[in-house]
Order: structure tokens, then C-alpha cells, then sequence
């Protein structure tokens, strides 16, 4: 009969608080001071936890970051001729659609390169675009036919003196701005090799051909211009690599007249955007 008991008593118990409605539980929460120690520690751990969550946004076809510890939104700038809408931002108008690396050649999104042409050597800030014309042809390819390219890629690169143009209030051309390169793929989503066109006498705008371009000054506004003979483009992801020779003057801008001939000049260089 005990054993019967000491059995049954325990399930009378938990019955009865069953059937008893618990309204309201209290708790007294405990006080804690962290010592400048471990608060110090604390703040450690916090700055080295990743605190960006990166998510991709389906209708602009882009990554974006958020930044948990900052409370910022930021678009990831890297750059790829074969997908340059990823990460990027672009602009439309005229029944064509412009990606760029960057607004701003200043911006660090480029990339410092090394061009050279002839007796010339750049040192070049970089900016990258991409220009779409897909949307033409199917607009207008019934009626004027199709664009003879369906867009091209590019990079631009300036060696400058921004900082010191920036405080400056008068001074020569020369003494801030050193010169400009540029190469050209006619392709848009650019990827693998294109054959440069001599600019002298190809058609300038054929599918899958490229062109380069450099022009440098001195402190004088003496300086060169060139522009592409032959050899080839490569384009990898975001980079350009020319490889080739130049039709080039090398002489005092300012008398430059019909008389001066043209050389050949070799040259090579790589420029992109991150």
C-alpha cells in the first residue's frame, strides 16, 4: 500500500499544478558591470567578426553588402569585361546602355598601370566602361539595320597630378596633365584576344577588332601622340593587355602640320579596373 502511494502522490501533484494557469512569471534581472579589461576584450571579438552580409539582388543582376557594424549599404566593385553589370553602376540614354567601374578616375577603383609607346611611359589611373547597343537593333534593326557592333569595351587611363591640380590656381597644361592612354574592344561582355586595326587605313567600326591609343605632354607641351598599327588586345577579366606597334609623331604640339611623317613605334601595357 506505501509502495502504492509513494507512486500516486507524485501524479496528484503534477495534475493539480496542471490545471492551475501560471499568469505571470517574474524575473529580477542580475546587474553586470564589465571591467575595462574585458570590455576591451569585448571590443576586440566585435571588430574582428565579419559583420558583412552580401546578398544578391535578382532584378538589377548585382551583389550588394550590408554592413551590419557600419549600418551602410555598399555595391562590391569588381569589375569583369565578359559581366560588367555585376557590382557596378550604369546609366541609359540614346537606345544604349553604359556599365562603369567608376564616376570618378580618382575614385581607387582602377588601378595604377604602366603603358608604354615609343619613347613615352605613362604611369595611368584607370576607369573601365562597357556599352551595350543590343537595345538599337531591336528598335531600329528593321528600318536603318543592324549596328555594325553590338557595343564595345574600354579602358581610360590618365597620368595626372590630381592632387596637385586640385590646389592649384594657374600653371602650365603640362605641369599637371602627362599624358592619356585609351584601348578599345569593339565587344561588348569582352573576354580572349582581338586583333588590333591599323588605324591608318581599317574601318574603324567592325565587330571583334580593337584599337589603342596614347598621347603624353612634357612641362613644355612638347610630347607624342600614337595611335594603333597592328597586334593584338586581351582582354581578361578586368584588364586589357596590348601587345603591338604604333603609328606615332614625337614632336612640339604646337607645330604639328602636314609635313611630318608618321613612324612605327612598339608598344605594350596593361590597364584594368579591380
Amino acid at each position: 500500500m506505501k509502495k502504492l502511494y509513494r507512486i500516486i502522490l507524485p501524479l496528484l501533484v503534477l495534475t493539480a499544478l496542471s490545471c492551475n494557469k501560471i499568469t505571470d512569471i517574474k524575473i529580477t534581472p542580475t546587474e553586470m558591470k564589465l571591467e575595462k579589461s574585458k570590455f576591451e576584450k569585448l571590443q576586440t571579438v566585435l571588430k574582428n567578426t565579419p559583420t558583412i552580409v552580401r546578398v544578391f539582388d535578382e532584378e538589377k543582376q548585382r551583389l550588394v553588402d550590408f554592413n551590419l557594424h557600419e549600418r551602410t549599404i555598399g555595391l562590391p566593385k569588381t569589375w569583369d569585361f565578359a559581366n560588367p553589370q555585376s557590382g557596378t553602376i550604369y546609366a541609359e540614354g540614346g537606345y544604349a546602355i553604359i556599365y562603369f567601374s567608376s564616376s570618378d578616375l580618382t575614385s581607387g577603383s582602377g588601378s595604377t598601370s604602366t603603358v608604354t609607346a615609343g619613347n613615352t611611359t605613362l604611369n595611368v589611373n584607370t576607369m573601365c566602361l562597357a556599352i551595350d547597343l543590343s537595345a538599337y537593333t531591336a528598335l531600329f534593326g528593321d528600318v536603318f539595320g543592324e549596328m555594325p557592333i553590338d557595343g564595345f569595351s574600354a579602358v581610360i587611363g590618365l597620368d595626372a597630378d590630381f592632387s596637385m591640380l586640385a590646389n592649384a590656381d594657374a600653371g602650365s597644361f603640362g605641369d599637371f596633365f602627362y599624358g592619356f592612354a585609351e584601348y578599345i574592344v569593339y565587344d561588348f561582355q569582352a573576354s580572349g584576344n582581338y586583333q588590333v586595326f591599323d588605324w591608318i587605313t581599317a574601318d574603324p567600326f567592325a565587330q571583334g577588332l580593337a584599337f589603342a591609343t596614347v598621347f603624353a605632354f612634357d612641362s613644355n607641351s612638347f610630347g607624342a601622340f600614337y595611335f594603333s598599327k597592328d597586334g593584338e588586345i586581351n582582354v581578361n577579366g578586368g584588364g586589357m593587355t596590348f601587345d603591338g606597334n604604333y603609328w606615332g609623331i614625337e614632336a612640339d604640339f604646337s607645330t604639328i602640320d602636314y609635313d611630318l611623317n608618321y613612324e612605327t613605334y612598339s608598344g605594350s601595357g596593361t590597364m584594368g579596373c579591380n
